[in-house]
């Protein structure tokens, strides 16, 4: 679904939408809502996906206009940069893939969250920069469960 209240999308609003609502497509329809909004204080066009189960996580992406992808994971918000064209999008569909999956970790509290997407090509880690702990090791712990 996408509300035009805003501005006119630009290639990129539209390809994002699409690449992410196609990362939506390998899990059952009933599982999430995806939306493609307006958001008036970021500036920018935000893809909103809503999963059915409370233990997965949520996803927002935006792409800033310019050069920049700002992402939302559970509790984690990262930026990715620089995205220059659509086929730079192709990492965004790799982390909606990874969050449809569950393949996301999560570590300390909800304000100050840091934690790892486990993608096809290895971990990321993402969110607030943290002291070097091991894994096992970082409070609050939670693995987010796929889309299903």
């Amino acid at each position: 679904m996408r509300d035009d209240q805003g501005p006119e999308q630009s290639d990129m609003d539209r390809a994002l939408f699409r690449l992410v609502a196609e990362a939506l497509s390998t899990v059952p329809d009933e599982a999430a809502t995806i939306r493609q909004h307006w958001d008036e204080g970021g500036g920018m066009y935000s893809v909103e996906v809503r999963p059915r189960s409370a233990s997965a996580a949520d996803l927002d992406m935006g792409f800033d206009g310019d050069d920049l992808l700002n992402v939302n994971v559970g509790n984690i918000w990262f930026e990715v940069f620089p995205v220059r064209s659509v086929d730079d999008l192709t990492y965004a569909k790799e982390i909606a893939e990874a969050v449809f999956a569950g393949r996301v970790e999560e570590s300390g509290p909800a304000s100050d969250a840091y934690g790892r997407l486990l993608l096809e090509d290895g971990p990321v880690t993402v969110g607030r920069v943290h002291l070097p702990w091991p894994w096992k090791a970082r409070p609050l712990k939670r693995r987010y469960t796929p889309y299903t």
